[in-house]
């Protein structure tokens, strides 16, 4: 009889109910073996929210089509959940970069919230993967493109390791190059200043082909994260493109030429784009290029204004053959 009873009480038992519902953003769901990653990591705490009363950490697993977990990215949230409020949505940003594992194909991403003393998993809402890991998104890896080898040249010190982590320090200019992919790219970069030897703030100069495409100050205490987008013009035409940072120590005057001062859009928005002497111009085309074996490019400047006479018959026939050609 007893053996009985304890057989139903055990049919009887109902899970505990789930702490909070987990979801998850990318800024693009296929991404290259060594590439960043921004993610919106999201948790709803349930209307019925349990007291939690250990410290609880987020569980981030990326895992292969058959479960095998490839890397892990556990984490502590910006707010202990022991201080989530009942129906409060928790939402922040993290970003990642993608390890260089040997596996390219579907990946599948999955949360949990685990206490970082006992270790034992909180029961969520969604879809379970088993032992309370839910599936949050799928995530395509795909193979790394010759472009994104770095070369680093002078400037940067050798490589240095703790853990997973790597990192390298840098003189004042350091130059990196890259193969040229003859396309638009985005140039994606973790610095880190040490404002307690040079002062706040420290500025970060970004220059390809001796032109200054962007400049940004270093964050004080903690990493910056670069993210340029380069245009293919931006790139030449060069086999390789070489980058040079340089880090200039806070009250130093910035070397250097500067991005070039927006034409129509002057500081003073009082003045208006006639009165500032441009009224005139449709448009002002600037190209850059560079010969196929050179190493400095040239800049060619052309305002565009509006003929007196209008267009000619010449240039009225070739448009007309132009838009005929796009039917």
């Amino acid at each position: 009889m007893l053996l009985a009873a304890l057989e139903m009480s055990g049919a009887c038992a109902s899970p505990p109910p789930p702490v909070a519902t987990p979801a998850l953003g990318m800024d693009r769901y296929a991404v290259p073996l060594g590439g960043p990653l921004e993610l919106t990591i999201r948790f709803d705490a349930a209307p019925d929210l349990p007291p939690i009363t250990d410290d609880a950490r987020v569980l981030l697993h990326f895992l292969d089509p058959d479960g095998a977990l490839l890397w892990a990215d556990d984490h502590d949230p910006p707010r202990p959940p022991a201080e989530w409020r009942p129906g409060e949505r928790i939402e922040y940003e993290r970003r990642i970069v993608v390890p260089m594992y040997p596996y390219i194909g579907e990946t599948l991403v999955a949360l949990g919230l685990y206490s970082a003393g006992s270790g034992e998993r909180l029961p969520l809402a969604g879809a379970e993967l088993g032992e309370r890991t839910y599936r949050v998104a799928t995530l395509t890896l795909e193979p790394q493109p010759e472009t994104a080898f770095l070369a680093y040249g002078d400037g940067w010190h050798q490589s240095e390791f703790a853990g997973d982590t790597s990192w390298r320090w840098t003189a004042g200019r350091a130059v990196v190059s890259f193969r040229n992919p003859r396309a638009d790219v985005a140039l994606a970069m973790e610095l880190e200043g040490r404002a307690d030897v040079h002062g706040a703030p420290q500025r970060v100069s970004l220059v390809v082909d001796d032109r200054t495409v962007h400049e940004f100050e270093l964050e004080a205490g903690g990493p910056t994260v670069l993210r340029h987008r380069l245009g293919a013009g931006e790139l030449g035409a060069g086999h390789t493109v070489t980058a040079l940072y340089e880090v200039v120590p806070a009250g130093l005057p910035v070397p250097g030429g500067a991005v070039d001062d927006l034409r129509y859009q002057p500081e003073d928005e009082e003045v208006t784009t006639v009165e500032s002497g441009f009224g005139e111009e449709l448009m002002y085309v600037k190209v850059r290029y560079k010969d196929p074996d050179g190493s400095v490019s040239r800049l060619l400047e052309q305002p565009v204004v509006e003929a007196p006479d209008g267009p000619s018959t010449d240039f009225r026939f070739a448009a007309s053959v132009a838009g005929f050609g796009m039917l």
